[in-house]
This record gives C-alpha cells, sequence and structure tokens, in this order.
C-alpha cells in the first residue's frame, strides 16, 4: 500500500473580463474545502482577443473546467468540440467542462433562473413566462397555469 502523497491540485476558474470582482471563487473554494477536494478555483482575466489562447491553455493545463462570463458566452462556442442541447437553443455557453480530450459547452443559466423561480419565488415553472412578462409590465400569455396566493402548487 503507497503512503505517498498527492499535492497536485485539479483547477477550475473562471473566463471573463472584467473578472476580478467576481465572489464565485468564493464559493467554489468553500465546496472544495468542505468536501477535502485538493481543487483551486482560478479567477482568470481573458480579454476578449486571448480567448482562443486562453481555451488552449485550459486544454494544456487538463483544467477540468471553467466557467465563462462576459464577453466570452457566444464567442467560445467555436471552440468546442461539443454544444449541450441547453446551449445550443441559447446560443451561449456558461459552463465549459473536459471529457478526456473533448471541451463541452453547458448553459446552466437557464435551469438556475427557472430553479429560483419555483424554488425560491414559488412560481409555478409552467406560468414562468407570464410573471417575467407582467414583472415587466409587458403583456403575456394567459395567466391559467401560474401560481397565485389563491392557487397553491
Amino acid at each position: 500500500m503507497s503512503t505517498s502523497r498527492i499535492y497536485q491540485e485539479q483547477l477550475v476558474g473562471v473566463f471573463g473580463q472584467p473578472v476580478a470582482e467576481n465572489p464565485t471563487v468564493v464559493m467554489h473554494q468553500a465546496a472544495f474545502a468542505a468536501l477535502g477536494l485538493p481543487w483551486r478555483y482560478l479567477t482568470i482575466e481573458v480579454a476578449p482577443e486571448d480567448l482562443e489562447a486562453a481555451m488552449r491553455g485550459l486544454r494544456a493545463f487538463r483544467m477540468h473546467g471553467v466557467n465563462l462570463t462576459i464577453p466570452h458566452k457566444v464567442a467560445v462556442l467555436r471552440h468546442l468540440d461539443e454544444v449541450r442541447p441547453a446551449a445550443a437553443l441559447m446560443g451561449a455557453v456558461n459552463t465549459v467542462v473536459r471529457d478526456g480530450d473533448r471541451l463541452i459547452g453547458e448553459n446552466t443559466d437557464g435551469k438556475g433562473f427557472m430553479r429560483a423561480l419555483s424554488q425560491d419565488a414559488g412560481v409555478d415553472a409552467r406560468g414562468s413566462a407570464r410573471w417575467c412578462w407582467e414583472r415587466a409590465g409587458q403583456p403575456g400569455p394567459s395567466p391559467s397555469s401560474w401560481r397565485s396566493p389563491e392557487r397553491p402548487r
């Protein structure tokens, strides 16, 4: 049985510009520590003209993946090996995961938004379009499927 310790940290991070004030690193590092994972979340400033090089660096460093923020969510599409259906539908990627040598793009924004509506705001997801339109002061679809205080989930 080997008693050697492995000191290599696994790398993930965020690419964007600007990202210096992005607090995501705090959340990820706390989660890694709580789970006892030897992972490091890097906040990496990437100018638009450097995105291609950054994506090559992600591959070269064998990073497990990155989150993407402004201005890279659309531009990254051409640097991926695969784009998941949700990301293709939205035409934007906010998460890239490395699977072997392949980079796969996903978009979790819509899923997170829908979960927040249903769990935090108590809005039936089937009626979320109506709820959003009304909050924006615009006419929308019939309210028959959205939740009201009189109609519990």
